[in-house]
């Protein structure tokens, strides 16, 4: 009520690298998860944001989806 706007953040715990559903770790249900996401039927919560952004360029996007794909099936 006094006229100023302030900026709310939220602490985003550490995270397992894909991992959306919270397990700790990532599987083939992180990856559908993604899927979900990125075909606009899902959103993310911050959490969820860090851990999907798999190559940290502030962006979940399909080279994301990818890259954990591949993550997940042990290729480089």
């Amino acid at each position: 009520e006094n006229g100023f706007l302030c900026e709310v953040t939220e602490k985003v715990e550490d995270s397992v690298l894909g991992d959306l559903d919270g397990d700790k770790s990532l599987t083939s249900m992180d990856v559908n998860l993604m899927k979900r996401v990125l075909a606009g039927v899902m959103l993310l919560t911050k959490e969820q944001e860090k851990a999907a952004d798999a190559n940290g360029d502030g962006s979940v996007n399909g080279i994301d989806s990818n890259l954990l794909t591949r993550l997940l099936a042990g290729v480089k």
